[in-house]
């Protein structure tokens, strides 16, 4: 049986698990919802690798002329804790460890693509590396996402991988 297949019908079989009456004695073992959480992982990372090559073909960044569109990483804090935030992104910036020193600013009632900035939060828009990608693409040379995490680093020097775990 297909992979793609097998992980439809196990789903299938969590979903009457969690939320269907029992129609016989048939149960999921340990071994059954360690394949589903294994499954469900490979699911996801398949999903954001998809995310990753669709932003990588729609980023337009002219990088000789300055213009155009960038993939941006956001997040979201809350409003009293920003002036504690920005002396250090700033240090995070001068240190060499942004993608670009451009920051966007997004208040309360704003949007941050699809998701909206609550009451007591702000949104915070940075330049992401995936525009990387997408500069090489325009220019002919493709590239495959293969790995994003947690970078060691030492006395200023990126390192190694880190890994999490996962």
């Amino acid at each position: 049986m297909e992979e793609g297949i097998e992980r439809k019908r196990l789903t299938i079989l969590r979903i009457l698990q969690e939320h269907a009456r029992p129609v016989s004695s048939r149960h999921i073992t340990p071994k059954g919802r360690s394949e589903l959480t294994n499954a469900r992982v490979i699911e996801k990372l398949g999903f954001l690798s998809a995310r990753i090559d669709e932003m990588t073909y729609a980023m337009r960044f002219d990088p000789d002329r300055v213009v155009g569109s960038v993939i941006s990483k956001a997040c979201i804090l809350e409003q009293q804790l920003l002036e504690r935030a920005l002396p250090l992104i700033t240090r995070v910036f001068q240190r060499g460890f942004g993608m670009k020193t451009l920051l966007a600013l997004y208040p309360p009632g704003d949007r941050m693509g699809e998701d909206h900035v609550s009451e007591g939060f702000v949104g915070i828009g940075t330049v992401c590396s995936i525009t990387l990608n997408g500069v090489l693409l325009s220019r002919g040379i493709p590239t495959r996402s293969r790995f994003g995490g947690p970078l060691g680093v030492e006395s200023g020097k990126p390192g190694r991988f880190i890994a999490t775990g996962l």
